[in-house]
């Protein structure tokens, strides 16, 4: 609990302090870039061990849902168990982070592995619109009447409801949030007050809930939550992931996506090291493209990362190893599969770092930062690869028919 809100930087203090009062040695050995935070105590044996993600199975299907993909890593794990651990308490528990810290994404995880037959999940997101009205209806929706003004989860089983992006809920003109009000009621006192006009101002006991909810950290404009409503909550901070941590998300996403059925050696050594060559280049455009007032959308986070990877897992297979409609054409030079592959690399940091860019002196810094990872990273074959533009559509296709000649997807 006293390390639990500290960020990545605090965290590494924090470790160091700790080390300097340890005379018996009992923290454990770590490497350079690692804390105390990184490990934990195997209740079995006694013994100090790091956090490990299960491992992590691609979906076979041919199209991917992106944005329901949740692959466990050690932040993840370690936040599900600490999660688990206060939820198993019957404790409400917030978790706070900045923007792309997956503090959604853990949670949902969290949720996912419920038993249906005995917890029962709701996930409530609030904005700055959801009214008390809105809060207290999403929440008496799911639940039945128990016996006199006593009201719960249906068919005896219990409820969690997870409050997502709790902070968001309009500050009034007094400095008063009544939507966490609302909350802060129903977590404290169990329950709300009858709206229904036979019952006004009757208390209605809520039973069998428990309570998760998420938020951002409350600066550059975002609110905070009332102290009155932070005290029921046990609170602490996710951090931005690892680079070790993205390495293995998208790599296991990209392994699991490019098998060595479909592509051939040539092709996947190139997959292998688009992990690192697109961190290396996030990393440089969050250090060397830093945000103005007249440049003020210069933000990189995860979620820029995210969207690289999407696009080239969400590129037709076909694509990759025919070259699509220009490579039937002839019009495409220097064609094969590692080089369409390396070419979509390119194509998706344009669209997702270059387009940001405003001026073309950002774009050609952009586009010397790119070329020099790219000959560092894929040596001669960026060059060849990359010598003209490669641009990925959607919309350059016939509609799809079956066999029986009925419509299966029309072309965009």
């Amino acid at each position: 609990s006293v390390g639990a809100l500290l960020e990545a930087d605090d965290r590494s203090k924090f470790d160091r302090w700790l080390r300097d009062r340890d005379k018996s040695e009992v923290l454990p050995q770590v490497k350079q870039s690692e804390t105390i935070y990184e490990f934990c105590v195997n209740s079995s044996t006694g013994e100090w061990e790091k956090w490990k993600p299960p491992k992590w199975t691609c979906p076979e299907s041919d199209k991917l849902d992106f944005s329901n993909l949740l692959v466990p890593t050690m932040d993840s794990t370690r936040a599900k168990y600490i999660i688990q651990t206060i939820h198993r308490q019957k404790g409400p528990v917030l978790v706070v982070g900045a923007e792309g810290t997956a503090k959604t994404s853990t949670q949902v995880m969290f949720l996912a592995e419920q038993d249906p037959n005995e917890m029962l999940t709701k996930r409530i997101n609030f904005s700055s619109a959801t009214t008390p009205g809105m809060a207290q209806y999403a929440i008496e929706a799911e639940l039945d009447k128990r016996g006199g003004k006593n009201y719960g989860p249906p068919n005896g089983k219990k409820m969690t409801i997870f409050f997502d992006d709790i902070s968001m809920p309009e500050v009034n003109t007094w400095g008063d949030q009544t939507t966490l009000e609302l909350v802060r009621l129903v977590i404290e006192h169990g329950g709300v007050y009858f709206l229904d006009k036979d019952k006004r101002g009757d208390f209605k006991t809520c039973e069998d809930l428990q309570y998760l909810a998420a938020m951002q950290h409350p600066v550059g404009g975002k609110n905070d939550i009332p102290n009155r409503l932070k005290r029921n909550f046990f609170i602490f901070n996710l951090v931005l992931p690892s680079i070790t941590s993205i390495n293995d998300i998208y790599g296991q996403m990209l392994v699991g996506r490019f098998t060595p059925n479909d592509f051939d050696d040539a092709t996947l050594d190139v997959v292998g090291k688009l992990t690192e060559s697109t961190i290396r280049l996030w990393r440089s455009m969050k250090s060397k493209m830093l945000p103005t007032p007249a440049k003020f959308h210069y933000v990189y986070n995860m979620r820029d990362l995210s969207r690289i990877f999407q696009g080239i897992l969400f590129t037709p297979k076909e694509s990759i190893i025919e070259g699509g409609l220009r490579a039937k054409e002839g019009k495409l030079d220097n064609f094969s599969p590692p080089n369409m592959m390396l070419g979509l690399w390119r194509h998706e940091c344009d669209r997702v770092f270059c387009d940001k860019l405003t001026t073309a002196r950002d774009k050609e810094g952009y586009d010397g930062l790119i070329s020099e990872i790219g000959q560092d990273v894929f040596a001669d074959a960026y060059d060849t690869a990359c010598s003209s533009p490669k641009y990925m559509v959607s919309f350059l296709r016939d509609d799809i028919y079956d066999e029986d000649e009925i419509l299966i997807d029309e072309a965009p």
